[in-house]
């Protein structure tokens, strides 16, 4: 990685030089120092997220080397916080749906629903979560205002759904 992020470095330094025709200067130097830490930084944190994906696989029994384009994603629940901030900002009204592709565990939908009163209509395409999804909403006695449906969002059934 190291060698990889030196080679950006001089390849961001020749950018920079070829842009300019000149020497650098310690300003020009400066910008390309912070686009090269910028681009380490970004670099560490994708690095930190595959590991992340790659243990939460592990954990649910999936294969470590899916690339994430099937439907082999694992499933990681957003935390209360995230939930409560996501609703303070929409403030979604009964008047309002709330789609959420990918809604895992429907704990998004159901705090929507029981705090706004709005409807709810999750997508997912993981069976085992849509179980654990329609249980929750079952347990939360929402039913009548939210639900699940079992599909992969860029097919054309879900899009019909969608549109209803």
């Amino acid at each position: 990685i190291l060698e990889q992020n030196l080679r950006i470095y001089k390849m961001a330094t020749a950018s920079a030089l070829s842009k300019d025709k000149t020497e650098m200067t310690e300003e020009r130097k400066k910008e390309v120092l912070h686009k090269f830490k910028s681009l380490l930084i970004k670099a560490a944190k994708k690095q930190r997220l595959q590991k992340l994906i790659a243990l939460k696989r592990r954990e649910q029994g999936l294969n470590v080397a899916d690339d994430g384009c099937g439907t082999n994603s694992p499933f990681v629940p957003c935390s209360d916080d995230c939930i409560d901030k996501f609703l303070h900002i929409t403030q979604p009204t009964k008047q309002d749906v709330i789609v959420d592709v990918g809604c895992g565990d429907a704990r998004v939908l159901i705090a929507a629903a029981k705090k706004h009163g709005c409807r709810c209509v999750g997508i997912e395409i993981q069976k085992n979560v849509i179980e654990r999804g329609k249980q929750n909403i079952r347990d939360a006695q929402v039913s009548h205002l939210v639900q699940i449906v079992d599909c992969d969002f860029k097919s054309l059934q879900c899009k019909q759904i969608l549109h209803r």
